[in-house]
């Protein structure tokens, strides 16, 4: 007699919801409920990374001494990230991995300019001084619930900034082979970008996103990702 072998049931890990962009306010909401208790740290990270799209690894990772001076440009205004840090393409090995260029426009520069002269080596530290070790953690989701942000059907993780990020930039009319350079996607060719003038231009890019010009339609928010779009 053959016996079935039971069926194993997979634990839903939620990877598969859509993620949900924040609009302006939403973000306002977030950020007055990190105000509160111990996590009054993560705001300048957190509006880092929704200034930048950068992800979570590169910001809590960020060190004063990868700053790059461009001629021309703001102080602040470009970033190093190294390729021990940058999450490259899978299907490379880890020595294979290429470091990119964060490009920080003014919104992000008023975030960094706030943390001088709080530590020395890094950017966003930990409450302790030492390296921040994670931003999606239990005071960031107690402060998602707590701005009373969506709870059901979408992603709660701290990814939706760099989803929220690159969904402004499309709203704010910036070109599709910018926005990919913006979020540090591998692309053909990025000898041009990553020159000083198309520093410059990567930058000029990212002052396009304004409140009146990046507007995130409601139906954006849950929207599944589609096909085209950018891997966030």
């Amino acid at each position: 007699m053959t016996t079935a072998v039971p069926k194993i049931e997979q634990p839903d890990w939620n990877d598969q919801q859509p993620p949900y962009r924040l609009d302006w306010p939403e973000q306002d909401a977030l950020i007055d409920a990190l105000e509160g208790g111990r996590s009054r740290h993560m705001i300048a990270p957190v509006l880092f990374g929704i200034y930048t799209g950068g992800r979570e690894q590169e910001i809590v990772s960020l060190r004063w001494d990868q700053a790059v001076d461009v001629e021309g440009l703001p102080t602040g205004s470009v970033w190093w990230i190294p390729p021990e840090i940058r999450k490259g393409n899978a299907r490379r090995r880890t020595s294979e991995q290429e470091g990119r260029y964060l490009i920080a426009g003014g919104a992000a520069r008023s975030v960094i300019d706030g943390q001088r002269g709080i530590n020395d080596n890094w950017v966003f530290p930990g409450p302790k001084g030492d390296r921040l070790g994670r931003l999606n953690n239990s005071a960031w989701r107690t402060a998602w619930r707590r701005a009373g942000l969506p709870v059901d059907g979408v992603r709660r993780g701290v990814h939706n900034l760099r989803h929220t990020f690159g969904t402004r930039m499309e709203a704010a009319g910036i070109p599709w082979e910018y926005r990919k350079a913006l979020l540090g996607h591998e692309i053909r060719d990025v000898t041009a970008l990553y020159s000083a003038p198309g520093l410059a231009g990567l930058l000029g890019q990212v002052e396009k996103i304004k409140r009146g010009t990046a507007c995130i339609p409601r139906a954006l928010k849950i929207k599944t990702t589609p096909r085209r779009a950018l891997t966030l």
